[in-house]
């Protein structure tokens, strides 16, 4: 299905460029270069510009001065739908990715991604640094329109599917098809990547998808770059936080001072974005002074005003701060240079048409997109914007359902939902005032309830239209193009709903940001399955790890167990082995597969002493 949306996708490319009189070569020759930067877990309020006093951020605010600020603009809550609906022009419950594991962050592969559009009329297509929809065969970057690749695993480094043992610094990350060993800090190694594929493909168009884990957690930085900031006075975290954001800083000076040295940078889209909101205001309320003590209040000469932009809570929430981030867009020969506000509602999945329009790809964006195009409006008014209606929801469950926390939004309201249970919620839907109220504090429902059922209404249909096909995305093994497959716990299937991930119950320890996550509790987990789809039939070794193979931890357990389709396989486990491998014949299609390590000869389960094998190899012999 895939194929065929792809193939006609390019004839209509090609029919299009027949239509502007142009050859192939004169569109190629005049269309723009794109750089599109994402952060991890920024927030509006994370920048110089924006209000905040305390971080030093000079290269973001240079850049805000010289482009077009969308300061209306939303994406979503958290980083794995934000980012599915930036790449397809949809929202991200109708790209089909809710959450962040279990295989719900996985783009399913009929989307048609910015990355192939831009490939097919041309462009170099790079991402460096997050992809975080899906690293295994067909889901990853190079399977969805990026020619080079050089990202780390699951949402952040050092999480369970990323490479064993990563911890941003002198780490080992995914190249292509490949594991290359890199020296340095990560930030600095994803912009040094970047910047290497813009100087090799500098004199054709390029797409450039920068997309640092920073600040995500773990909070790891250079200590040059945290002891400002702990000179302030600040406490670790914090400091931390911000160390991160001014590395990011520091290497779009690098990156700009390039692009003019090769002299493209007149022909250059520059983006800059986050993909949710603040996971230090997160942390503190919605408000990331809450970290700091009177007396560094006192010294910094902080006054009242927020460090969050005004906004309530930070990521996760569909409150203003959890999905109100930066949008600035830069680009001189197409007249975008001058500090310019945009206030009008716009959204992530405004970002494919946009594009598309500036890069001067003439035929319709794929059908069913979302979005639209904010091309005309970078330096013009936009009356079609007007009573526009965005919305927000934050699922983060197996299967996505109306009930869960959203917001409805229009130029002037925040109707917002949060159920019972679900932090503060109260299932009573709220109602605020947005340009008078950014902060959210005066719930204004009960004096305008006709706008409130309006609003309902707008959510009831955008359900209608965006509810996903909730049949779990396979992973498959056996094919060419990844043999052998890694399977990683984080992407266990969901047992009836629940969220049983590793690192998603109460045993993460945290200190400055260096998280251990479920290592030293892997009694603490059952074992939940992996959906697989063998892509050929054939013999099969399938091994089964404790930690990583990397890790080369010994096994402490009697019997390795193997269950496919229900069907189990018992194997003694050999005194000091790190792994245990099994070979099997799987027969084209699909199945299911779990493994344990027990003491029970039987292959039985024991609470507390039996242990899943967190990751398993699969590869077709």
């Amino acid at each position: 299905m895939r194929e065929m949306g792809v193939i006609l996708y390019t004839v209509i490319i090609f029919f299009s460029t027949i239509g502007t009189g142009l050859t192939a070569q004169q569109l190629t020759d005049t269309r723009p270069n794109i750089i599109l930067i994402n952060t991890d877990d920024q927030g509006y309020g994370d920048i110089g510009f924006t209000g905040n006093s305390i971080i030093n951020t000079p290269n973001i605010d240079m850049l805000a001065n010289q482009s077009t600020r969308f300061t209306n603009f939303h994406v979503d809550p958290t980083c794995a739908p934000s980012r599915a609906a930036l790449l397809t022009g949809k929202n991200s419950l109708h790209a089909g990715v809710w959450h962040t594991e279990m295989g719900r962050h996985f783009l399913p592969t009929e989307q048609i991604t910015l990355a192939e559009i831009l490939k097919e009329v041309g462009y170099k297509t790079g991402i460096f640094g997050k992809w975080h929809l899906g690293d295994n065969y067909p889901y990853r970057p190079q399977d969805q329109g990026f020619d080079q690749v050089v990202i780390h695993g699951g949402g952040g480094v050092g999480q369970t599917a990323d490479y064993w043992g990563n911890d941003q610094f002198d780490d080992t990350y995914f190249y292509n098809e490949e594991v290359r060993s890199y020296s340095g800090y990560a930030t600095d190694i994803w912009f040094s990547e970047a910047n290497k594929f813009i100087k090799e493909n500098k004199d054709e168009p390029f797409f450039a998808y920068i997309a640092p884990n920073a600040p995500h957690q773990p909070w790891l930085v250079p200590e040059k770059d945290i002891i400002p900031y702990r000179e302030m006075g600040l406490p670790e975290p914090m400091a931390r936080f911000y160390a991160m954001i001014s590395n990011i800083d520091d290497n779009i000076k690098i990156l700009r001072d390039q692009l003019s040295t090769l002299g493209i940078d007149n022909n250059t889209i520059l983006i800059f974005m986050t993909d949710n909101g603040s996971a230090l205001a997160n942390q503190t309320d919605g408000e990331p002074r809450n970290y700091i003590d009177k007396a560094v209040q006192k010294k910094l000469g902080l006054s009242d005003e927020s460090l969050n932009a005004g906004m309530r809570e930070g990521k996760s929430s569909i409150y203003e701060g959890g999905h109100r981030v930066p949008f600035f867009v830069h680009w001189p020969a197409g007249g975008i240079t001058q500090s310019r506000d945009v206030d009008r509602l716009t959204a992530h999945y405004d970002i494919l048409p946009t594009l598309m329009e500036m890069a001067k790809i003439t035929n319709k964006p794929p059908s069913d997109i979302d979005g639209i195009s904010l091309a005309g409006i970078m330096t013009n008014d936009a009356p079609q914007l007007i009573n526009r209606h965005i919305v927000v929801t934050q699922q983060r469950v197996d299967i996505p359902n109306p009930d869960r926390p959203y917001a409805v939004m229009n130029d002037e309201w925040r109707y917002t939902y949060i159920p019972k249970g679900d932090k503060s919620g109260t299932s009573e839907p709220e109602l605020y005032k947005i340009n008078e109220d950014t902060g959210q504090q005066k719930n204004l429902i009960d004096q305008f309830p006709q706008i409130a059922v309006a609003m309902k209404k707008k959510y009831d249909k955008w359900w209608q239209h965006s509810a996903p096909d909730t049949t779990a995305l396979r992973f498959v093994v056996g094919n060419d193009a990844q043999n052998p497959t890694r399977l990683a716990a984080s992407d266990w299937a969901s047992p009836n709903g629940l969220d049983a991930r590793p690192g998603s119950k109460a045993v993460e320890v945290i200190e400055f940001g260096r998280s251990t996550w479920w290592i030293g509790y892997e009694t603490d987990y059952d074992s939940y399955p992996w959906p697989i789809e063998v892509d050929k039939q054939g013999t099969y070794d399938i091994s089964l790890y404790l930690h990583d193979k990397t890790a080369h931890k010994s096994i402490d357990r009697k019997y390795a167990v193997l269950e496919l389709n229900e069907g189990l396989m018992i194997q003694k486990i050999d005194q000091n082995a790190t792994y245990v491998k099994f070979e099997k014949v799987l027969n084209k299609g699909e199945n299911s597969l779990r493994s344990w390590f027990t003491n029970n000869a039987d292959g039985s389960w024991n609470m507390n002493s039996t242990m899943p094998a967190f990751y398993v190899y699969l590869e077709r012999k």
